[in-house]
């Protein structure tokens, strides 16, 4: 979080104020955890394809608030560039599964 971000409480966390509505970053941290830890034991082909549907759920709701922060940079900008295309490879794989 950047010094000019404000912290909102909202429940049992804390939500920064340049957090989409409907973000729930406790739980994408959480589900990144158990997805990065499946590594190392063997899970059930059910809970992986739960974690992988989890996954492309926090994506797909990242991905607009990320867009809207993209539109808002220089579009000349090496900073807008990275990021822009970033979301376009997302986009790209997305459409091809």
């Amino acid at each position: 979080m950047t010094p000019n971000q404000a912290e909102v409480q909202v429940g049992d966390r804390t939500k920064a104020s340049g957090e989409p509505d409907g973000v729930d970053v406790f739980t994408i941290e959480e589900t990144i955890k158990i997805a990065l830890n499946a590594s190392r034991g063997q899970l059930q082909v059910s809970t992986l394809i739960d974690l992988q549907a989890q996954l492309r759920g926090h994506i797909a709701l990242l991905r607009e608030p990320a867009r809207q922060v993209a539109d808002q940079m220089w579009h000349g900008g090496t900073k807008w560039y990275r990021h822009i295309t970033r979301l376009d490879v997302s986009s790209a794989r997305r459409s091809r599964n």
